[in-house]
């Protein structure tokens, strides 16, 4: 496991491979608790109160997330055509900023309005990169929307995007992303609001 190999000249930390949902932290308090791009896949009603619990008073539960790279508009649109010809389900609008403002403020919602949590403060930035034609390609390859496609179809999808991006790119692609925070204490103990939550 990446994480084991990561952490192995660190003694004190400790790897435990489970769910959020099956994990029980016992008696253990954390400063923070870090989820990055996954803790909305979780039930609100299980993944807020179980941080909490983890946490220490005035503890942070810390969300990330990092939206999908996109190449320029004009190449975007490009891609579509060829999305729409060998993948329809993979076809989706260019994200503006309004946009990913918007996806991000929905995904952020329930801490907001977790009474377990206050002092709520967030920020996001866009991030320009460029990769490689071939990065590019193997990138889109591990999102799951492509991972389900039949494999006939995502080779001549993975071609004819290749043909398009060397023709309007050369041999690397201009790419945004919009990478954000949103982080939240939680409440004292002895708050009632927050100690009958914990209870349910």
């Amino acid at each position: 496991m990446l994480a084991q190999e990561a952490c192995q000249r660190f003694p004190n930390v400790e790897v435990v491979t489970t769910s959020l949902e099956e994990w029980e932290p016992h008696q253990e308090r954390f400063d923070a608790v870090v989820a990055a791009s996954s803790f909305h896949w979780i039930p609100p009603e299980i993944a807020y109160p179980k941080a909490a619990q983890a946490l220490r008073q005035n503890g942070w539960l810390i969300l990330l997330w990092n939206k999908e790279l996109q190449p320029p508009v004009l190449t975007h649109e490009a891609l579509r055509t060829i999305y729409r010809r060998h993948a329809p389900e993979l076809d989706r609008p260019y994200e503006d900023a309004a946009t990913v403002a918007g996806i991000l403020a929905v995904l952020g919602q329930p801490l907001l309005e977790s009474p377990l949590y206050q002092g709520a403060h967030e920020n996001r930035c866009v991030v320009e990169s460029r990769l490689t034609i071939d990065d590019y390609l193997t990138l889109l390859t591990t999102y799951s929307p492509f991972l389900a496609l039949d494999p006939a179809v995502r080779e001549t999808l993975l071609a004819e995007l290749r043909q398009a991006l060397e023709r309007l790119h050369g041999e690397s692609v201009p790419l945004t992303y919009t990478s954000g925070y949103l982080m939240a204490q939680r409440r004292k103990a002895g708050d009632a609001i927050a100690d009958l939550h914990l209870q349910q």
